[in-house]
């Protein structure tokens, strides 16, 4: 990793408000706003830490996010961070499909919940114009 990955200017959880999967199917849904006045130079980027097939299932306003880099840990969670800048707009919706294991024990009803850490652990970070040793 380098060092703006460890430390974002800003990082928006995206782990709350989400539209739970139904009992036949698998897939959460969330809507989230384009951060406001972003100043130029700075980059918005998504970041996801699943399974890998939930890392592969991974839709941002209908298309599949194609993921810049990826790593695992020792229980088969992977990052997958991706800049989604050009690719925001003032709403959007991302949209992923849980392994079933992962959903044990989460919201069965259509009320938006957080995310399980299960499925997925969700957010936005927020990368300033500059190198992290400009002064």
């Amino acid at each position: 990793m380098v060092a703006s990955d460890r430390n974002p200017g800003h990082r928006i959880s995206l782990q709350g408000a989400w539209e739970p999967s139904g009992a036949t199917t698998h897939v959460w849904a969330r809507s989230f706003g384009r951060p406001a006045d972003l100043p130029a130079g700075e980059r918005i980027e998504l970041v996801v830490v699943a399974p890998w097939r939930t890392l592969e299932s991974v839709t941002l306003n209908g298309r599949s996010v194609p993921w810049r880099s990826e790593s695992a840990n020792a229980v088969g969670m992977f990052l997958g961070r991706r800049d989604v800048t050009a690719d925001l707009a003032a709403r959007n919706e991302l949209r992923l499909h849980a392994e079933s294991g992962a959903v044990e024990g989460g919201a069965t009803s259509r009320r938006r919940g957080p995310l399980p850490d299960t499925v997925a652990r969700v957010w936005l970070e927020i990368h300033g114009a500059f190198p992290e040793d400009h002064p």
